[in-house]
């Protein structure tokens, strides 16, 4: 399988040739792929080196192009593996009518988390985050029915405000930060359900839980990672139907050679989405 995630969006080029140099970087994938030597597409992060990425993608170019639904970019099609790695973790907890959503991390897949719940079926969508610059680019883009800007607002008062005292009935931690982790368990109504969804720093693991909020508040933990290909279909679906918009995600765009200044554009927040285009 053709698997090498990159923390940027990679745009396709259906198998041209960069510069015409057959030993040097041929193309890139933008989250495309396909398992080779079968007809499973996959939206995955790839980028591919070398001369046998020539064939790789004439492999993609057969599988991949006739699944991507008329009126599908490519740039939105490199959005469908994580907004399947989304759909995974709202399925996990049953994320539907009615819910009331807070997702902890404006990042992208903050984004795509947000939007995604409103397709579900969620009442309310909230998004919060410790960076208010990332925050408001965020929202002023997805427009959840609050922004909560951790630094300078408490995310507890406000929650218990606009949910009339309960708090979500759903929290996604969508960012490595086991404060969100250990947050989302105090914040959550009883009952409540929490996913996981970012992991954690590899030398930072552990978080402190309260077992017995979790016991006495009856709460479901959820961890989340990848996706199945099933989910990938479904995301491409919700992407070509309109009922998730991303194009609008894809903030900047930038080439090969200024691939620096797009990782930096993404780790900074000034960007949520970035595009390489060869």
């Amino acid at each position: 399988m053709i698997l090498n995630l990159l923390p940027i969006l990679i745009g396709y080029t259906g198998g041209r040739m960069v510069h015409g140099q057959r030993g040097a970087v041929v193309a890139a994938v933008a989250t495309v792929g396909v398992i080779v030597g079968t007809d499973i597409p996959m939206f995955l992060g790839a980028m591919l080196i070398g001369p046998a990425a020539a064939w790789v993608l004439k492999q993609i170019d057969k599988v991949v192009e006739p699944r991507i639904p008329t009126g599908v970019s490519y740039e939105e099609a490199a959005v469908v593996e994580p907004l399947a790695c989304v759909l995974n973790a709202q399925k996990l907890i049953n994320v539907g009518e009615g819910d009331t959503v807070l997702v902890m991390g404006a990042g992208p897949i903050g984004c795509l988390h947000v939007r995604l719940a409103r397709a579900l079926g969620a009442s309310k969508v909230f998004l919060a985050d410790v960076n208010g610059g990332r925050l408001a680019l965020s929202a002023n883009v997805v427009k959840p029915d609050r922004a909560i800007d951790m630094s300078s607002e408490n995310l507890e008062e406000i929650l218990k405000d606009v949910t009339d005292g309960r708090g979500p009935s759903v929290i996604m931690t969508a960012a490595p930060a086991g404060v969100a982790q250990e947050q989302a368990i105090h914040l959550v109504q009883p009952g409540g359900r929490i996913s996981f969804f970012g992991g954690l720093p590899k030398d930072k693991p552990l978080i402190s839980v309260d077992s017995n909020l979790v016991h006495y508040k009856e709460l479901i933990l959820a961890g989340a990672n990848g996706s199945t290909p099933a989910q990938n279909r479904e995301a491409l679906e919700l992407i070509a139907s309109g009922k998730v918009v991303v194009a609008d995600l894809i903030t900047n765009r930038v080439s090969l050679d200024d691939i620096q200044d797009g990782i930096q554009a993404v780790l900074s927040g000034e960007a949520i989405k970035v595009v390489v285009l060869p």
